[in-house]
């Protein structure tokens, strides 16, 4: 299975957006990008079918046969449809990787840099590890996202697509999630319903006891005007009930945010 990510570079004015600015920042996060160096015949085999692909290199070194063939079996996977695979080999230009302690599995990356366009596309038959390899790039670009920073903020909403090799539908997604603050405006534009309840029927609330407590003061305990001072005041209970558990539906949806991970797969 494979997984697409898409983050855009910020654009600053002082800063030069480089490929080489790119390529620091995936070394100093720990994804050790190796450069890749496919030959035109791979390249031109890549395009025109979807068998395996022999790798033929300038180099003879093993870690450059290690790199060039895990980025022509990522390659292979993306579909030959809507020029996908074109456009991936032509902005290709690391392989990175990700190793996961927990399966004991390695995940391998394909980082295309089309300024101010920066793509990963992992690749992973263990979908665990896969799921990994992407939280932990998305947690790290949020670190640098925003002013100052290399990226732009993924914006809301923003989906990352899980597919099995050279399909085009999605087999499931995953929702990527604001860190920190964010997180709590997110939940906040979730349950703006339920928040705008509690504020309006708090207001009702205070405006029902306030009445009930007046019409209390100035109505003798046979009047009409007590019956009314008691309507009152259960009206300002419930209404205070109300308000309650609508403020914890957004209390309690933001405690289920925060349990997920960083991507939250649907």
């Amino acid at each position: 299975m494979r997984t697409l990510i898409q983050v855009v570079l910020r654009d600053e004015g002082e800063r030069e957006l480089t490929e080489e600015s790119v390529r620091a920042w995936f070394a100093a996060a720990g994804f050790r990008p190796a450069l890749i160096s496919l030959s035109h015949e791979t390249k031109l085999s890549l395009v025109l079918n979807d068998e395996s692909t022999p790798v033929f290199t300038s180099g003879s070194e093993p870690l450059v046969e290690v790199v060039n063939r895990h980025a022509a079996d990522i390659l292979l996977a993306i579909p030959l449809s809507d020029q996908e695979r074109y456009h991936a080999l032509n902005t290709a230009k690391y392989v990175i990787h990700y190793d996961d302690a927990v399966h004991g599995t390695t995940v391998w990356g394909l980082l295309g840099i089309d300024l101010p366009n920066v793509t990963v596309r992992w690749r992973q038959r263990v979908s665990k590890s896969l799921e990994r390899a992407t939280e932990e790039l998305v947690a790290k670009v949020w670190q640098n996202s925003g002013p100052g920073n290399l990226f732009e903020p993924f914006s809301p909403g923003h989906n990352v697509p899980v597919r099995e090799p050279r399909s085009t539908t999605d087999a499931y997604v995953g929702e990527i999630l604001p860190p920190g603050p964010r997180l709590k405006q997110r939940a906040r534009a979730d349950k703006s319903a339920e928040l705008k309840t509690a504020l309006w029927v708090s207001i009702a609330t205070g405006a029902c006891f306030v009445t009930g407590l007046l019409l209390f003061l100035v109505s003798s305990p046979d009047s009409g005007l007590r019956w009314v001072s008691g309507a009152f005041d259960r009206l300002a209970t419930t209404g205070a009930a109300t308000a309650v558990v609508s403020y914890l539906s957004y209390l309690f949806h933001l405690r289920e945010l925060q349990r997920k991970p960083i991507i939250d797969w649907k």
